[in-house]
């Protein structure tokens, strides 16, 4: 009963919404109503010069209901008796507009999806030709004329303020923003790349040790590093390690900045003599240094585990840079007191099928380190490191 009742107020509501589109206005003022919002939005679909998906939906299914409004108005003339028949015509009406997509189409014909950064680069006075000028975000390149000229396209879909633009040539690897309202970038670049010093070399590698010493500080905090404590304290926790008479194991690593390595022989030919004592008693061969102890355990399974932090301050000395092309250089740089921290973990337990197991890490920087340097973007930097054989 009450389905009955509900089918027959809804066809009540169509009727009247298909007969009187604009409620009781008189269908005079309807018409008017309707031919003045599908004008309204037909203004709308040429003034946005470059409309969104977004505003491109919101205004095809805006004209749809104008349009279908409008001849709603109009067949509100004809008999009541033929609602059916109205109510089919305008629903094919609406989905003729709304799917042929009117506002698409005129958008399209007069909007293209991507714009141009309009450029010039000169270097010095002159205009700098087969330069590789890029939106690094983008992945969109191209190559600057005879005249410095270039034009690179990117999508204006992407709604931003300004973009990163990248130049590179022979000797030049620098970038800027281009403010996305401007009419043209124009980027008069220096004739001469800024000349690589002793000083520049220095600064360099002062930022690489501050790099190491900022890591070594987050792995002793890692670590849980706490109070020093003595030698003669480290030893007495170290002699039941070796008076047991396993058979034994040892594992030697070394950690640097980027550079790794493994096993005894290859830290030795790398110039990493503390490698040579693996006893605490001469402390690892440091002149210098505090003691931490992070693990011990000696009933009923041996564990110790303890650090050794490196004191001398570390020192270094930077020959003449090499130079490879106008903005390559390489430099071999010599360390003193290179190994920072040495890590020692010792174990005789059922872990290590009461093997004595003796695992041994340095961390710092190898005797000789070789490195890049390459001007980026308006200055020196180290690009990499290279291994020494």
């Amino acid at each position: 009963m009450k389905i009955d009742k509900l089918k027959t107020k809804s066809a009540k509501i169509i009727t009247h919404i298909v007969n009187h589109p604009l409620g009781n206005v008189d269908y005079k003022w309807a018409i008017i109503t309707y031919f003045a919002l599908v004008i309204v939005v037909s203004i709308f679909v040429f003034v946005l010069e470059c409309p969104t998906t977004e505003q491109i939906t919101v205004l095809r299914a805006a004209l749809a209901i104008a349009v279908t409004g409008l001849f709603a108005s109009i067949f509100s003339k004809w008999s009541e008796n033929k609602t059916e028949f109205k109510l089919g015509l305008l629903l094919t009406l609406f989905l003729a507009v709304y799917l042929f997509n009117p506002v698409g189409l005129a958008s399209s014909s007069t909007c293209t999806p991507y714009l141009f950064v309009n450029g010039k680069l000169s270097l010095g006075d002159d205009p700098l030709e087969g330069a590789q000028v890029s939106l690094p975000y983008h992945d969109y390149k191209t190559l600057s004329n005879g005249a410095g000229e270039f034009a690179l396209r990117w999508n204006r879909e992407e709604a931003q303020d300004s973009l990163l633009v990248a130049v590179k040539a022979n000797g030049i690897d620098t970038s800027f923003y281009w403010l996305t309202n401007s009419a043209e970038l124009r980027v008069q670049l220096k004739d001469t790349i800024l000349p690589i010093t002793k000083s520049i070399l220095t600064e360099l590698v002062d930022q690489r040790i501050g790099r190491l010493e900022k890591h070594m500080q987050a792995q002793y905090r890692k670590w849980e590093a706490q109070a020093p404590i003595s030698l003669a304290r480290l030893i007495s926790f170290y002699k039941p390690f070796e008076e047991k008479e396993n058979y034994k194991r040892n594992y030697f690593h070394f950690y640097g900045l980027e550079n790794e390595l493994e096993y005894r022989k290859n830290l030795k030919s790398a110039g990493i003599i503390e490698v040579k004592e693996l006893k605490p008693y001469q402390k690892h061969l440091f002149d210098s240094c505090d003691i931490y102890l992070l693990k011990h355990h000696a009933f009923p399974e041996y564990h110790l585990e303890y650090l050794m932090v490196n004191r001398e301050p570390l020192s270094y000395k930077v020959p003449q840079a090499q130079q490879v092309n106008d903005d390559y250089y390489t430099a071999k740089v010599a360390y003193q007191a290179n190994i920072r921290c040495v890590r020692v973990k010792l174990e005789c337990s059922a872990n290590t099928d009461h093997y004595k197991i003796r695992q041994i890490e340095f961390y710092g920087f190898l005797p000789l380190e070789e490195y890049d340097f390459h001007f980026q973007h308006g200055e020196w930097k180290i690009t990499s490191t290279n291994l020494l054989s």
